[in-house]
């Protein structure tokens, strides 16, 4: 099996689509599969490289920023006095309001010129397009008119068209452009996979005809290599420390969420001040920063202890007392480090923002785990949660069952089956 998989996030980037499109093209690699993959520099040179088996070109930029520095961090085009930070103004008050698809649309030009050049030089089974960014999926699109028989697989990580909450574009001169290049995405591809029940239901609704496409395919959890051993087990007893692994993104999943759950607990709950300590993990953007540090738990009760290598990001989880989860206000997104809570055997409190919710659909089934809605909480259920859950949870059947569908023999397995099934012609099931 020959694949030309076009993903622009890879290793050595750790975000969730590169960890995740990492671990599977290295397993088909690994089992024989030819696997070409076309990916963005991401600040590596570009050109071909093989790693682990898999075949990587890497061309062009998926940021202004990125293509106006070459890739290098610094631009010939930023002046040398006065403010150097018109770039990112530029982004923010005209590019930002133009580009579509999205803000990777200058890797179009890229990708699509490597893909086609690829596809002159070899036979491949199969075409998988990755998102986000969408701009992808695009660049798939135009290599399938040109090779219309060649199979097509679309992977999502993310809505495009109906995702309102945080839109890709500027929704007054593209919505209705948004949709029809995603129902024409749809329309055209063999098959789209999605993580979560939400995100299927979601893409049904909005696309019908496409429905009988669409399949499900959990996150993947991938072992990190090089993790640290934990240094001693999780404590348990006071002060009780909920440890946040991941990032926040405006409109779906913003610091108010955790800033009013927070405030709520200690207006119910005033001597917990001393009890409670909210830890965050992960990169933190200027605008969310700021708004942190203006609460006044910051720095008491709430801390930011930075970002961390994936490994380095394992072994403080497994190390965690509590494990805290913040929902998104969408049904149709799980977060991708929901593999990642189940494997850790931690207790789990969940800030769900809305009924449908996915990360709670999810771990119903876990046997710690508490979801609040921070508007309208009891705190005595956070209490006795915090007091009484144990410090690691039994892998029981219901655990195992689910860790098997996070395992990535699991999740390769079901991409391959359904890849075998799309190129020879079969639709999913």
């Amino acid at each position: 099996m020959r694949l030309l998989v076009l993903c622009p996030h890879y290793r050595p980037q750790e975000n969730p689509r590169a960890l995740r499109w990492t671990a599977l093209c290295e397993a088909w690699a690994s089992c024989g599969w030819d696997v070409h993959l076309l990916s963005a520099r991401n600040g590596c040179p570009p050109g071909e490289v093989e790693l682990e088996g898999v075949h990587v070109y890497r061309t062009g930029s998926l940021s202004l920023a990125a293509w106006l520095t070459g890739e290098s961090g610094h631009s010939a085009f930023v002046p040398t006095s006065g403010s150097s930070a018109w770039p990112q103004r530029f982004n923010t008050f005209t590019w930002h309001r133009l580009y579509w698809p999205d803000g990777a649309c200058l890797w179009y030009p890229y990708a699509r010129r490597a893909a086609l050049q690829l596809l002159e030089k070899k036979a491949f089974d199969l075409l998988i397009s990755v998102s986000l960014p969408f701009t992808a999926h695009w660049v798939a699109f135009a290599i399938k008119k040109r090779h219309p028989r060649l199979p097509w697989l679309v992977d999502i990580g993310d809505p495009f068209s109906f995702l309102y909450q945080a839109p890709k574009n500027n929704l007054f001169l593209y919505r209705s452009r948004n949709i029809r290049a995603e129902r024409a995405v749809l329309r055209t591809a063999n098959a789209a996979t999605l993580t979560c029940a939400g995100a299927r239901d979601a893409y049904a609704h909005h696309f019908p005809e496409a429905a009988f496409k669409l399949r499900v395919i959990p996150p993947v959890y991938v072992p990190p290599v090089g993790a640290p051993r934990p240094a001693g087990k999780a404590n348990t007893s006071p002060p009780y420390v909920l440890a946040y692994f991941g990032s926040f993104y405006s409109g779906v999943r913003e610091p108010d969420l955790l800033l009013n759950f927070l405030d709520g607990f200690f207006r119910q709950c005033p001597d917990w001040r001393e009890l409670l300590r909210v830890e965050l993990y992960g990169p933190l953007e200027v605008e969310f920063r700021r708004r942190l540090q203006s609460a006044a738990c910051w720095n008491k009760q709430l801390f930011y202890r930075g970002w961390l290598s994936r490994p380095k990001a394992w072994s403080r989880l497994r190390t965690s007392p509590f494990l805290l989860s913040l929902g998104n206000r969408t049904s149709s997104q799980l977060p991708s480090k929901a593999a990642d809570y189940w494997m850790s055997r931690r207790p789990v409190v969940h800030l769900q923002q809305n009924e449908a919710d996915a990360f709670t659909a999810l771990f119903d089934a876990y046997p710690a785990f508490l979801p609040l809605n921070p508007g309208d909480f009891d705190a005595a259920k956070l209490i006795a949660f915090l007091q009484s859950s144990p410090a690691s949870v039994a892998a029981g059947p219901d655990w195992r069952r689910k860790a098997h569908t996070f395992a990535l023999p699991a999740v390769s397995g079901a991409y391959s089956d359904l890849i075998r099934s799309i190129s020879q012609g079969s639709t999913p099931d």
